[in-house]
């Protein structure tokens, strides 16, 4: 009955898209089929969608274009998923400010495509941009290896609008990047994953699209022998933007020729800077036995840099477990030794160690007849944990899933983190149980 009440109300409000109750399971959440699914065009809808859902006591799970949508804790509950692909729109673009304002639902890659007429770009990278939405990209905080040299999402967001649990359209920041003063509200969305509110327009700062971008790829059935090659670069002045190295199951996923381990360097910017700098890279590896080299021109970088970020979050052949491990640069080959060396038998273990950003992933696929348990999972993160290292659980089986915190260890925040929830959203309506220790 409170379902039929409520989507009375919200086609009374004059909601503009409600979907057929058969297509619900299309937007499923970790096996729950929500109750309604609901696509606003306006602002003014959303917030009418969520005023009508907080008086009627129900949850809310927003949703872009659903690519990171395997993160988060298996929900306590999902009624209404809000779609918020229909809040498109380009809001407001100053190409001579370099600044820009886009709906929440807005795709990453149309974003680009209309900057890159001026020669502009937005400094972020994504999973599937062609459906990622700039929402998501906030509310999940998930980014790529060039955040190294240019930032993370938060860095580039300079202003936000968001509704509340019951409705509300607020403002944080601006429209210009000189405006913040005292603390900037927009950085305490990003990353919250839509927990605190339902953000539908987002401003940013812009940057020059860089002339040229190369890639240097070198290969080493050795892991020790690359992981000199790393720390020979990092101390150089080739200053690479992006310095990641992938192991042979990875190699195989991305498209990258030869057996064994690959340290892959980016390098933008003008042309003459980047050729001089990949030379430079060149000089000082070759002191060290390298078993391949190759030199990926900048649509061949794209490509590679692309499916590497792609990997834990496609839908054809997906990891069954994709773990992120979160550390310093400094701890990055340690923690890439320590899984190399560790044993899932039947277990395809692919690694991707960001050596500039300190994130490093065990994308883990199986086949017929294997799988790995509690016990295997302890074995594979136990000692990166004692390292100092925290760790999330992007991907795994559901059932998995439901017998532990995606989230690792409770951080020391914790109590600021539940007031800061009960404030903002005091019934506990967005995403229920799907953060941080279950908020």
């Amino acid at each position: 009955m409170k379902n039929n009440s409520l989507h009375q109300s919200l086609e009374s409000a004059g909601v503009s898209e409600i979907l057929p109750p058969d297509n619900n399971a299309s937007y499923s959440i970790d096996g729950i089929v929500p109750n309604l699914v609901a696509f606003p065009r306006t602002v003014d809808e959303v917030s009418n969608i969520l005023s009508i859902a907080y008086d009627h006591d129900v949850s809310i799970i927003p949703y872009g274009g659903g690519t990171k949508i395997t993160l988060g804790n298996v929900p306590t509950s999902a009624d209404v998923v809000l779609g918020l692909t229909e809040l498109d729109a380009v809001v407001d673009y100053e190409p001579s400010d370099m600044t820009a304002t886009f709906q929440s639902g807005t795709t990453v890659t149309s974003v680009q495509a209309l900057l890159a007429g001026k020669g502009q770009f937005l400094p972020i990278q994504t999973p599937i941009p062609d459906l990622a939405t700039i929402g998501g990209v906030l509310a999940t905080a998930i980014s790529g290896p060039a955040s190294v040299s240019y930032g993370f999402p938060r860095d580039w967001l300079i202003g936000i609008k968001t509704v509340s649990a019951n409705g509300i359209v607020t403002r944080a920041g601006g429209s210009v990047v000189k405006n913040v003063t005292g603390f900037d509200m927009s950085r305490l969305y990003t990353g919250s994953l839509g927990s605190l509110g339902v953000i539908v327009e987002a401003t940013f700062k812009l940057a020059p699209r860089p002339a040229a971008t190369k890639t240097l790829v070198v290969g080493s059935v050795n892991l020790t022998t690359l992981l000199a090659s790393v720390q020979a670069v990092s101390v150089s002045g080739t200053r690479p933007d992006a310095l990641v190295l992938v192991n042979s199951p990875i190699c195989e996923r991305i498209g990258l020729e030869g057996d064994g381990f690959a340290l892959l360097a980016s390098f933008n910017g003008r042309s003459s800077s980047v050729n001089q700098r990949i030379i430079e890279a060149k000089q000082v590896l070759s002191d060290h036995t390298i078993d391949s080299e190759a030199e990926l021109d900048q649509q061949q970088s794209g490509h590679i840099w692309q499916r590497l970020i792609d990997l834990p979050w496609e839908n054809s052949r997906p990891p069954d477990f994709s773990i992120r491990f979160n550390s310093v640069p400094s701890d990055v080959a340690t923690i890439a030794r320590q899984l190399d060396r560790t044993d899932l038998e039947h277990v395809v273990h692919g690694i991707v160690a960001d050596f500039g950003i300190g994130t490093v992933r065990s994308l883990l696929w199986f086949n017929s007849e294997s799988s790995i348990d509690r016990f295997d999972f302890d074995t594979l993160t136990f000692p990166i944990t004692e390292l100092g290292s925290g760790w999330v659980l992007e991907r795994s089986p559901l059932q998995f899933k439901k017998e532990i915190d995606i989230w690792g260890t409770e951080p020391e925040g914790l109590p600021i983190m539940r007031r800061i929830k009960n404030k903002f959203d005091p019934k506990g309506i967005f995403n229920p149980g799907r953060f941080v220790s279950g908020i």
